[in-house]
């Protein structure tokens, strides 16, 4: 894997298995002078000085870690350093709440969350695709209905935007999943646990 390597302020990045990476996503934990600086909103710049987008995420622990997503070629290092003016690296990440449903949608694909269940109706309302049309759906076979539904938008971007859908049925089985969708990527991630 590609393997992050903290080097004072900022971060170094270099594949050792010979695979080249597009659009990953790295997670680091900042020095305290970084944090300061993401928390400013400071660029955060990569190879060449360009501008890279980031958003601060918490572990499963609480501790804040910096998100963003890189590109590294077969044996390649590139470094990522914060520089102390304002950022404004662009995002085609766009979050959309309102009336029955939660739209995270970037350039390439999207997906629509139902913020309330009725009937057999399921979480998923629709997917965007790269055309952008909206279609499918989805619906709830073979299980019981639901005592409590609930969805929380987690994350707004830039780096990515995160959904959690959560239901509780009337034996207090606890179902949820979060749907995430990156930057830049024609993908939606789903993961679900009951």
């Amino acid at each position: 894997a590609a393997t992050p390597a903290a080097t004072g302020p900022g971060l170094v990045l270099h594949d050792n298995l010979g695979r080249s990476w597009r659009n990953e996503m790295v997670t680091f934990s900042p020095s305290t002078a970084d944090l300061a600086l993401a928390r400013h909103g400071d660029a955060l710049l990569g190879p060449g000085g360009a501008e890279v987008a980031y958003q601060i995420v918490d572990d499963a622990s609480g501790k804040p870690k910096v998100a963003f997503c890189a590109d590294l070629d077969a044996f390649e290092t590139r470094s990522y350093r914060f520089a102390r003016q304002p950022g404004h690296a662009a995002t085609d990440l766009v979050v959309e709440t309102g009336g029955d449903v939660i739209r995270l949608s970037n350039s390439a694909t999207g997906i629509a969350l139902r913020t309330t269940l009725t009937g057999d109706a399921g979480p998923v309302a629709a997917l965007r695709l790269h055309s952008g049309q909206w279609v499918g759906g989805s619906k709830l076979l073979g299980t019981k209905a639901f005592n409590s539904y609930s969805t929380k938008v987690l994350a707004k971007g830039p780096v990515f935007a995160e959904v959690q859908c959560r239901a509780e049925g009337a034996d207090h089985h606890l179902w949820q999943a979060r749907f995430r969708i990156f930057a830049n990527a024609p993908v939606v991630t789903v993961e679900e646990t009951s």
